[in-house]
């Protein structure tokens, strides 16, 4: 998987205040979670061929999948403290 690929675990709460979790991979997710707690199992998510246009939604999560957008880096000047 892209290290710049990142998914997106919305867990659904009862009280309508879903809570967020990043991580950089599917698998990463069951290293935090359950299956029984997600609904679902990591074979599942890999059949359903998730991508930005086509996130997994069951009754206990919504799971989506990005890209991370990062700024490009310029070369740093050399620091010199004798200038």
């Amino acid at each position: 998987m892209n290290s710049n690929t990142v998914t997106h675990l919305e867990m659904k709460m009862p009280d309508g205040n879903n809570r967020h979790y990043y991580y950089g991979s599917l698998s990463a997710i069951f290293s935090a979670w359950n299956p029984a707690d997600v609904g679902v199992n990591l074979r599942a998510l890999y059949q359903h061929k998730l991508s930005p246009a086509h996130p997994y939604e069951n009754d206990k999560c919504i799971i989506r999948q990005g890209t991370v957008v990062r700024k490009t880096q310029r070369p740093h000047a050399k620091f010199n403290p004798f200038d």
